[in-house]
């Protein structure tokens, strides 16, 4: 009865140490922004570009913000839209007397409870 006892306690003890084993992390993911092409002439241009990252749940319908500066002025919104599945993006917008397009997108958590990633902020800029 005793070597019983010994042994329940010891498959206790594993059980415990491989809980503490898989214990909750976080993981930081880099993710970049490309601006493909800037199509027309202001004050109706088209953007085109890319989110990538090797996780592909970082490219996927992320948030992607447009916007412009016009001279040394604070940077105006001038679109929201989201990725493609593959992280593909596209905004038409009145980009009239701006000088640089900045294009971006936030953090985003991606998992549930304890075992989240997160894809990093990321931006773009171009001269027009």
């Amino acid at each position: 009865m005793r070597y019983g006892s010994v042994a329940i306690m010891a498959a206790v003890a594993v059980l415990v140490l491989g809980a503490v084993s898989a214990e909750a992390h976080s993981t930081s993911i880099p993710t970049t922004v490309n601006i493909i092409a800037i199509q027309g002439s202001p004050p109706d241009q088209l953007v085109t570009g890319t989110v990538d990252s090797r996780r592909e749940r970082c490219e996927s319908r992320r948030r992607v913000r447009f916007y412009i500066r016009r001279g040394s002025g604070p940077r105006e919104l001038l679109d929201v839209s989201r990725t493609s599945r593959n992280g593909a993006f596209a905004s038409r917008g009145n980009t009239a007397g701006a000088d640089k397009l900045i294009v971006a997108v936030r953090k985003n958590v991606v998992g549930r409870g304890n075992h989240r990633h997160l894809c990093e902020p990321a931006k773009a800029s171009r001269q027009l």
